[in-house]
């Protein structure tokens, strides 16, 4: 069993292109640190910071076993606009990175086919997932909701809970509410307490990282505008 030391420092960190790279390194002691990466609440990924680097050598940190490396994906930012790198020991924060400051043109270049995904295309019921309830999903949903128009939402909701388009009658309500003023996400709790949910979910959502959950559109990386290039 591998066992980590709690990162002491982290520094030099840079974000070039959509790598982030720094160093991270115990007090004392040959352990390496483990960092996770932590997007609202949620840990999205880890790394180790076991690589050597030059910049450490040169600063006689260590050995300069010390660095990491790690190639961002807008996965990572599906639940919020910032990621946190925080130490998997202690979990002290170490660095926060934001989707903003990332330039994302070499994943772009290779997204565009999965740019063309439509929103009823998003989700189909597949066995895997998780065992959670709606509210974990309440942050990358409440996105979602104020990048889409309503039509679409309401295609999504009916998606996510039930693997179907909505059927007219449903449209119309769920559109009509949401016009009216009703907060998007009380749309899927009331879908979410019909018996066609409780039958076919029984209990489990798909997963956001789950390849049944592809990228939604709006959460990739805008590209690059030929104008400016």
């Amino acid at each position: 069993m591998i066992r980590y030391a709690p990162a002491y420092r982290c520094g030099q960190v840079t974000v070039q292109n959509a790598t982030v790279s720094g160093l991270a390194y115990p007090a004392e002691g040959p352990r390496c640190c483990a960092i996770e990466l932590v997007s609202a609440s949620r840990v999205v990924g880890m790394l180790r910071a076991d690589r050597f680097s030059d910049r450490a050598a040169a600063l006689h940190i260590r050995d300069g076993w010390c660095g990491f490396d790690y190639q961002l994906r807008s996965s990572d930012f599906v639940f919020d606009d910032t990621l946190m790198l925080r130490c998997a020991v202690s979990r002290r924060v170490l660095h926060v990175v934001t989707h903003a400051t990332v330039a994302w043109e070499n994943e772009a270049s290779d997204s565009a086919a999965r740019q063309l995904v439509t929103v009823a295309g998003l989700l189909t019921p597949g066995r895997t997932g998780t065992a959670a309830g709606l509210s974990r999903y309440e942050s990358l949903i409440r996105r979602l909701a104020g990048s889409i128009d309503k039509a679409a939402f309401v295609s999504f909701a009916f998606q996510f809970l039930l693997g179907r388009d909505p059927d007219p009658d449903g449209r119309q309500i769920y559109f009509d509410s949401i016009t009216s003023g009703n907060d998007p996400f009380s749309v899927l709790e009331e879908i979410a307490l019909s018996d066609e949910h409780t039958v076919l979910r029984r209990g489990w959502l798909p997963s956001p990282f789950d390849e049944q959950f592809p990228a939604v559109p709006v959460f990739l990386p805008t590209r690059a505008d030929p104008a400016r290039r």
